[in-house]
């Protein structure tokens, strides 16, 4: 159950063939930076680990199509599946229930601050 992709050489790694998991597929092409995690945690917990990659893209994939919970239920799940380590899962699962209430509101509308700071980011791309 481990998803196929290929780094692009930009901190990205895209999907090479589709991954269907449940109800939501990801088509070839699908691009996600890895686990979103602090780079001074990379040595601990890099982007892009085999055991939690596939999980890590298809929270990415419901985020950016507003599925919020169900990302982070999915996340969990396939973590499980792919039998990640518990102490590994757990800070998983929690740093992005962290997150997510520091940068979502209730309605998982992101926050007007968050908004900012990816703007910012698409103009240095």
């Amino acid at each position: 159950m481990h998803i196929k992709t290929q780094p692009t050489g930009k901190g990205t790694e895209i999907v090479v063939e589709d991954f269907s998991y449940k109800d939501i597929t990801l088509k070839k092409g699908f691009e996600s930076d890895g686990a979103t995690v602090p780079r001074i945690l990379w040595v601990a917990f890099p982007p892009f680990y085999p055991d939690y990659k596939t999980a890590s893209m298809v929270h990415d994939y419901l985020c950016n199509i507003d599925q919020y919970h169900k990302a982070d239920r999915y996340f969990h799940e396939i973590l499980i599946k792919t039998r990640v380590k518990k102490s590994t899962r757990l800070a998983l699962v929690y740093g992005v229930r962290i997150w997510h209430k520091i940068a979502y509101r209730n309605n998982n509308q992101k926050r007007s601050w968050l908004k900012l700071y990816e703007w910012l980011g698409d103009c240095n791309a």
